[in-house]
Protein backbone atom coordinates (compact mmCIF):
# COMPACT_ATOMS: atom_id res chain seq x y z
CA UNK A 1 0.00 0.00 0.00
CA UNK A 2 0.86 3.57 -0.83
CA UNK A 3 1.37 6.02 1.53
CA UNK A 4 -1.03 8.69 1.48
CA UNK A 5 -1.32 11.79 -0.34
CA UNK A 6 -0.73 15.20 1.26
CA UNK A 7 -3.91 16.43 -0.05
CA UNK A 8 -5.91 13.37 1.95
CA UNK A 9 -3.54 14.11 5.45
CA UNK A 10 -4.85 17.72 5.16
CA UNK A 11 -8.29 16.60 4.54
CA UNK A 12 -8.07 13.42 7.64
CA UNK A 13 -6.14 16.57 9.93
CA UNK A 14 -9.71 18.71 9.75
CA UNK A 15 -11.82 15.66 10.88
CA UNK A 16 -9.14 13.64 13.53
CA UNK A 17 -7.14 14.69 16.52
CA UNK A 18 -3.44 15.40 15.45
CA UNK A 19 -2.60 12.15 17.45
CA UNK A 20 -4.71 9.93 15.59
CA UNK A 21 -3.66 11.40 12.57
CA UNK A 22 -0.16 10.16 13.23
CA UNK A 23 -1.03 7.38 14.13
CA UNK A 24 -3.43 6.46 11.23
CA UNK A 25 -0.62 7.64 8.56
CA UNK A 26 1.97 5.55 10.22
CA UNK A 27 -0.07 2.41 9.87
CA UNK A 28 -0.66 3.72 5.69
CA UNK A 29 -4.11 3.81 6.70
CA UNK A 30 -6.43 4.49 3.36
CA UNK A 31 -8.38 6.82 3.13
CA UNK A 32 -12.12 4.70 3.60
CA UNK A 33 -11.16 3.23 6.64
CA UNK A 34 -10.75 6.32 8.82
CA UNK A 35 -13.80 5.97 11.01
CA UNK A 36 -14.92 9.53 12.30
CA UNK A 37 -16.97 8.07 15.14
CA UNK A 38 -16.95 4.36 16.62
CA UNK A 39 -19.87 2.31 14.76
CA UNK A 40 -20.66 0.54 18.08
CA UNK A 41 -22.68 2.24 20.68
CA UNK A 42 -20.98 2.52 23.98
CA UNK A 43 -21.80 0.06 26.71
CA UNK A 44 -20.79 -0.05 29.88
CA UNK A 45 -20.49 -4.15 30.05
CA UNK A 46 -19.46 -7.09 27.94
CA UNK A 47 -20.41 -10.83 27.16
CA UNK A 48 -18.52 -12.94 25.28
CA UNK A 49 -19.70 -16.03 23.73
CA UNK A 50 -17.00 -18.28 22.47
CA UNK A 51 -16.12 -21.90 21.19
CA UNK A 52 -12.66 -21.83 23.01
CA UNK A 53 -10.50 -22.09 19.71
CA UNK A 54 -7.38 -20.16 19.92
CA UNK A 55 -8.28 -17.57 18.01
CA UNK A 56 -11.02 -17.09 20.63
CA UNK A 57 -8.52 -17.20 23.41
CA UNK A 58 -6.66 -14.45 21.62
CA UNK A 59 -9.69 -12.16 21.68
CA UNK A 60 -10.34 -12.69 25.06
CA UNK A 61 -6.77 -11.46 26.11
CA UNK A 62 -7.51 -8.64 23.76
CA UNK A 63 -11.07 -7.63 24.84
CA UNK A 64 -10.76 -8.65 29.03
CA UNK A 65 -7.61 -6.26 30.41
CA UNK A 66 -9.48 -3.17 28.08
CA UNK A 67 -13.29 -3.49 28.67
CA UNK A 68 -14.99 -5.13 31.41
CA UNK A 69 -16.68 -8.16 31.04
CA UNK A 70 -18.74 -9.56 33.06
CA UNK A 71 -19.19 -13.61 31.73
CA UNK A 72 -17.94 -15.09 29.20
CA UNK A 73 -19.85 -17.97 27.29
CA UNK A 74 -18.68 -21.30 26.22
CA UNK A 75 -20.74 -22.79 23.54
CA UNK A 76 -20.46 -25.92 21.74
CA UNK A 77 -18.26 -25.39 18.00
CA UNK A 78 -14.41 -26.11 17.72
CA UNK A 79 -14.78 -27.42 21.31
CA UNK A 80 -17.86 -28.97 23.28
CA UNK A 81 -18.88 -26.46 25.78
CA UNK A 82 -17.99 -28.21 28.85
CA UNK A 83 -14.47 -28.76 27.46
CA UNK A 84 -14.40 -25.19 26.39
CA UNK A 85 -15.71 -23.67 29.44
CA UNK A 86 -12.36 -25.28 31.43
CA UNK A 87 -10.18 -24.12 28.84
CA UNK A 88 -11.84 -20.51 29.19
CA UNK A 89 -11.79 -20.47 33.12
CA UNK A 90 -8.34 -21.89 33.41
CA UNK A 91 -6.93 -18.67 30.94
CA UNK A 92 -8.75 -16.22 32.93
CA UNK A 93 -7.39 -17.54 35.99
CA UNK A 94 -4.27 -15.99 34.90
CA UNK A 95 -5.24 -12.60 35.44
CA UNK A 96 -5.73 -9.36 33.96
CA UNK A 97 -8.95 -8.90 33.05
CA UNK A 98 -11.11 -5.78 34.13
CA UNK A 99 -13.59 -6.84 37.06
CA UNK A 100 -14.09 -10.85 37.79
CA UNK A 101 -15.50 -12.55 34.66
CA UNK A 102 -18.18 -15.79 35.24
CA UNK A 103 -17.20 -18.01 33.24
CA UNK A 104 -20.99 -19.81 31.81
CA UNK A 105 -21.22 -23.60 30.20
CA UNK A 106 -23.48 -22.75 27.45
CA UNK A 107 -25.74 -25.41 25.82
CA UNK A 108 -25.27 -27.20 22.69
CA UNK A 109 -27.15 -26.99 19.39
CA UNK A 110 -30.68 -26.68 18.77
CA UNK A 111 -32.42 -30.21 19.27
CA UNK A 112 -33.79 -29.86 15.91
CA UNK A 113 -30.47 -28.73 14.08
CA UNK A 114 -29.07 -31.04 11.86
CA UNK A 115 -25.32 -31.78 12.51
CA UNK A 116 -22.33 -29.59 11.05
CA UNK A 117 -21.28 -29.72 7.90
CA UNK A 118 -19.07 -31.95 7.08
CA UNK A 119 -16.13 -29.95 7.36
CA UNK A 120 -12.75 -31.38 6.16
CA UNK A 121 -10.64 -29.34 8.53
CA UNK A 122 -13.02 -29.79 12.31
CA UNK A 123 -11.76 -32.90 13.47
CA UNK A 124 -8.24 -31.97 13.11
CA UNK A 125 -9.21 -28.13 14.51
CA UNK A 126 -10.85 -30.00 17.82
CA UNK A 127 -7.69 -32.24 18.62
CA UNK A 128 -5.27 -29.27 18.37
CA UNK A 129 -7.91 -27.05 20.46
CA UNK A 130 -8.19 -30.18 23.39
CA UNK A 131 -4.45 -29.39 23.41
CA UNK A 132 -4.78 -25.82 24.99
CA UNK A 133 -5.92 -26.21 28.44
CA UNK A 134 -2.94 -28.83 28.86
CA UNK A 135 -0.75 -25.65 27.79
CA UNK A 136 -2.56 -23.33 29.86
CA UNK A 137 -2.14 -26.18 32.88
CA UNK A 138 2.20 -25.45 32.68
CA UNK A 139 1.61 -21.47 32.22
CA UNK A 140 -0.96 -20.97 35.01
CA UNK A 141 -0.40 -21.89 38.09
CA UNK A 142 -3.88 -20.18 39.59
CA UNK A 143 -6.60 -23.01 39.98
CA UNK A 144 -9.47 -21.94 37.09
CA UNK A 145 -12.45 -19.91 37.59
CA UNK A 146 -15.16 -21.58 38.88
CA UNK A 147 -17.64 -22.47 36.16
CA UNK A 148 -21.18 -21.98 35.93
CA UNK A 149 -23.05 -24.81 34.43
CA UNK A 150 -26.77 -24.39 33.94
CA UNK A 151 -29.03 -26.80 32.56
CA UNK A 152 -30.83 -26.33 29.97
CA UNK A 153 -31.65 -22.90 27.83
CA UNK A 154 -33.87 -21.64 30.68
CA UNK A 155 -31.27 -21.54 33.46
CA UNK A 156 -28.78 -20.79 30.86
CA UNK A 157 -30.64 -17.34 30.44
CA UNK A 158 -31.08 -16.78 34.01
CA UNK A 159 -26.98 -16.92 34.70
CA UNK A 160 -26.27 -14.78 31.78
CA UNK A 161 -29.05 -12.18 32.86
CA UNK A 162 -27.59 -12.55 36.48
CA UNK A 163 -24.39 -11.45 35.53
CA UNK A 164 -25.25 -8.21 33.54
CA UNK A 165 -27.68 -7.41 36.34
CA UNK A 166 -25.39 -4.37 37.41
CA UNK A 167 -24.88 -3.03 33.90
CA UNK A 168 -26.84 -0.19 32.79
CA UNK A 169 -25.67 -1.03 29.01
CA UNK A 170 -23.95 -4.25 27.25
CA UNK A 171 -22.28 -5.30 24.50
CA UNK A 172 -22.04 -8.92 23.03
CA UNK A 173 -18.92 -10.44 21.33
CA UNK A 174 -20.20 -13.52 19.50
CA UNK A 175 -17.46 -15.30 18.46
CA UNK A 176 -18.80 -18.84 18.26
CA UNK A 177 -21.83 -20.47 16.93
CA UNK A 178 -25.19 -19.07 18.03
CA UNK A 179 -26.67 -22.20 19.75
CA UNK A 180 -26.15 -20.21 23.96
CA UNK A 181 -26.56 -16.84 22.38
CA UNK A 182 -30.22 -17.36 21.03
CA UNK A 183 -31.29 -18.87 24.62
CA UNK A 184 -30.42 -15.43 26.51
CA UNK A 185 -30.82 -12.97 24.19
CA UNK A 186 -34.44 -12.21 25.04
CA UNK A 187 -33.47 -11.94 29.02
CA UNK A 188 -30.91 -9.30 28.11
CA UNK A 189 -32.62 -7.50 25.15
CA UNK A 190 -33.43 -4.41 27.62
CA UNK A 191 -30.08 -3.62 28.19
CA UNK A 192 -28.45 -4.76 24.87
CA UNK A 193 -26.73 -1.88 22.57
CA UNK A 194 -25.19 -3.97 20.39
CA UNK A 195 -23.50 -7.29 19.03
CA UNK A 196 -20.20 -7.75 17.50
CA UNK A 197 -19.93 -10.91 15.71
CA UNK A 198 -17.69 -12.79 13.43
CA UNK A 199 -18.37 -13.52 10.26
CA UNK A 200 -21.13 -12.80 8.16
CA UNK A 201 -24.89 -12.62 8.40
CA UNK A 202 -26.93 -15.50 7.30
CA UNK A 203 -28.76 -13.34 4.84
CA UNK A 204 -25.59 -10.81 3.54
CA UNK A 205 -26.20 -10.92 -0.28
CA UNK A 206 -22.21 -10.83 -1.38
CA UNK A 207 -20.50 -14.04 -2.06
CA UNK A 208 -23.48 -16.54 -0.75
CA UNK A 209 -21.25 -19.26 -1.19
CA UNK A 210 -18.64 -17.78 1.21
CA UNK A 211 -18.68 -20.24 4.27
CA UNK A 212 -20.35 -18.53 7.25
CA UNK A 213 -18.73 -21.09 9.94
CA UNK A 214 -20.17 -19.70 13.07
CA UNK A 215 -23.71 -19.42 11.69
CA UNK A 216 -23.61 -22.81 9.67
CA UNK A 217 -22.75 -24.76 12.42
CA UNK A 218 -26.32 -24.16 13.81
CA UNK A 219 -27.78 -22.74 11.34
CA UNK A 220 -31.52 -22.72 13.21
CA UNK A 221 -30.41 -20.91 16.28
CA UNK A 222 -28.50 -18.43 13.95
CA UNK A 223 -31.68 -17.48 12.01
CA UNK A 224 -33.91 -17.08 15.55
CA UNK A 225 -31.17 -15.25 17.01
CA UNK A 226 -31.37 -12.79 14.29
CA UNK A 227 -35.04 -12.43 15.05
CA UNK A 228 -34.52 -12.25 18.48
CA UNK A 229 -32.03 -9.10 18.16
CA UNK A 230 -34.35 -6.61 16.46
CA UNK A 231 -33.61 -3.40 16.32
CA UNK A 232 -30.12 -4.13 17.70
CA UNK A 233 -27.30 -2.46 15.75
CA UNK A 234 -24.98 -5.57 14.84
CA UNK A 235 -21.23 -5.35 13.33
CA UNK A 236 -20.20 -8.47 11.49
CA UNK A 237 -16.59 -8.57 11.06
CA UNK A 238 -14.93 -10.97 8.17
CA UNK A 239 -12.10 -10.84 5.62
CA UNK A 240 -12.69 -10.34 2.52
CA UNK A 241 -13.48 -13.57 0.38
CA UNK A 242 -10.89 -12.96 -2.70
CA UNK A 243 -8.19 -11.12 -0.55
CA UNK A 244 -4.85 -11.62 1.05
CA UNK A 245 -4.62 -14.01 4.04
CA UNK A 246 -4.13 -12.29 7.72
CA UNK A 247 -1.95 -15.20 9.35
CA UNK A 248 0.07 -14.85 12.53
CA UNK A 249 3.97 -14.58 13.00
CA UNK A 250 6.68 -15.58 15.63
CA UNK A 251 7.22 -11.92 15.89
CA UNK A 252 3.32 -11.13 16.76
CA UNK A 253 3.33 -14.50 19.25
CA UNK A 254 6.38 -12.37 21.31
CA UNK A 255 4.57 -9.46 21.46
CA UNK A 256 1.62 -10.92 23.99
CA UNK A 257 2.87 -9.00 27.08
CA UNK A 258 0.70 -6.56 27.92
CA UNK A 259 -1.11 -8.42 31.15
CA UNK A 260 -0.79 -12.20 32.69
CA UNK A 261 -3.75 -13.15 30.03
CA UNK A 262 -1.48 -12.59 27.24
CA UNK A 263 1.67 -13.79 29.17
CA UNK A 264 0.21 -16.96 29.73
CA UNK A 265 -1.49 -17.07 25.78
CA UNK A 266 2.36 -16.22 25.05
CA UNK A 267 3.25 -19.26 26.99
CA UNK A 268 1.31 -21.83 25.02
CA UNK A 269 1.67 -20.64 21.57
CA UNK A 270 5.81 -20.92 21.88
CA UNK A 271 5.32 -24.21 23.22
CA UNK A 272 2.29 -25.34 20.56
CA UNK A 273 2.68 -23.61 16.92
CA UNK A 274 -1.13 -24.69 15.98
CA UNK A 275 -1.30 -20.79 15.18
CA UNK A 276 0.82 -21.24 12.09
CA UNK A 277 -1.97 -22.84 10.64
CA UNK A 278 -4.33 -19.89 12.00
CA UNK A 279 -5.09 -16.58 10.43
CA UNK A 280 -6.12 -13.45 12.57
CA UNK A 281 -10.40 -15.04 12.85
CA UNK A 282 -12.02 -14.57 16.11
CA UNK A 283 -8.82 -11.72 16.74
CA UNK A 284 -11.03 -9.47 13.83
CA UNK A 285 -13.78 -8.45 15.88
CA UNK A 286 -11.76 -8.01 19.51
CA UNK A 287 -9.66 -5.87 17.12
CA UNK A 288 -12.50 -3.81 16.10
CA UNK A 289 -13.85 -2.98 19.44
CA UNK A 290 -10.57 -1.39 20.19
CA UNK A 291 -9.56 0.03 17.07
CA UNK A 292 -12.81 0.13 14.58
CA UNK A 293 -10.60 2.47 12.18
CA UNK A 294 -8.29 -0.16 10.91
CA UNK A 295 -11.53 -1.55 9.05
CA UNK A 296 -14.27 -0.57 6.40
CA UNK A 297 -17.91 -1.61 5.86
CA UNK A 298 -18.46 -3.46 2.72
CA UNK A 299 -21.98 -4.14 1.91
CA UNK A 300 -23.67 -5.37 5.11
CA UNK A 301 -20.01 -6.32 6.87
CA UNK A 302 -17.27 -4.66 7.81
CA UNK A 303 -13.49 -6.24 6.40
CA UNK A 304 -9.97 -4.94 7.22
CA UNK A 305 -9.11 -1.82 5.60
CA UNK A 306 -5.17 -2.74 6.35
CA UNK A 307 -3.03 -4.77 4.78
CA UNK A 308 -2.17 -7.70 7.56
CA UNK A 309 1.58 -6.93 7.90
CA UNK A 310 -0.44 -3.45 8.95
CA UNK A 311 -3.09 -5.93 11.33
CA UNK A 312 -0.37 -7.87 13.03
CA UNK A 313 1.20 -4.31 13.60
CA UNK A 314 -2.21 -3.02 15.50
CA UNK A 315 -2.71 -6.21 17.18
CA UNK A 316 0.83 -6.37 18.57
CA UNK A 317 0.56 -3.26 20.03
CA UNK A 318 -2.79 -3.71 21.71
CA UNK A 319 -1.15 -7.24 23.32
CA UNK A 320 2.61 -5.85 24.01
CA UNK A 321 4.12 -4.09 27.39
CA UNK A 322 3.64 -0.75 27.54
Amino acid sequence: MGPLSLKTSSRLSSLLPSWLVVMLLACGLPPQAIAEDNPLPPADCLVVDSDSNLDDLRALSVIAPNRRVVAVVATDGILPASEGALTLARLLAAGGAQGDPIVIQGNGRASAAPEPPAWGWLQDARKDAQRLDNGLQRVVQASPFRVLRPVGPDRLAEAVSSAVQDCLTVGLVMIGPWSSGVAYLDRISDRLRFVLAQGRSPDDPADPDWDRVNCRFDMASCRSAMNHMGAVPVAWIDFPKDGPAYPLDADLVNRFTANPLAQALRGVMQSDEQWKIQQLWDDGPAIFLLRPEAFRKVGEHYEPAVTPTEMRKILGEIVSAR
